[in-house]
């Protein structure tokens, strides 16, 4: 069993808005007392199904209205965030090694080479913070 702040640790929410879940019944818990008590199983759940983060819309149900101008811009909003998430990810697996410089001087689009070593350029910055958070440097 967890309690409602390791829970909230593990969805990056508040404890207070883990207990808002559990009293509205989103999130499967049990009350001993004045503590709210979750099951791990229950939170994995609800991190697989990936809810979104912040706070909900204003005016529930509107994704599901058809023609609706805020249901599309979220709709769009949520494909544009699986796009980053895909770009990032196949950036992340194609820059696991440094691209040397005639693998940029290949690149005939000017543009795209400056795209190339700037992703570079925060690939290597995030494994630097590595290496100083671990006390190599």
């Amino acid at each position: 069993m967890l309690s409602a702040s390791e829970v909230a640790a593990m969805l990056g929410v508040s404890a207070a808005r883990v207990r808002e879940l559990a009293a509205k019944g989103v999130l499967p818990a049990q009350k001993a007392g004045r503590a709210w008590l979750f099951r791990e199983e229950d939170v994995a759940a609800r991190l697989d199904r990936r809810p979104s983060p912040g706070r909900p819309p204003s005016r529930a149900g509107v994704e599901s209205m058809p023609g609706s101008q805020e249901g599309q811009a979220r709709c769009a909003v949520a494909d544009l965030s699986l796009s980053f998430h895909a770009i990032y990810e196949a950036c992340r697996r194609d820059f696991m090694c440094c691209p040397t410089v005639a693998d940029i001087e290949a690149i005939d689009d000017q543009e795209e080479a400056a795209f190339r070593v700037a992703v570079s350029d925060f690939f290597l910055q995030q494994r630097q913070r590595a290496l100083v958070a671990q006390g190599v440097y």
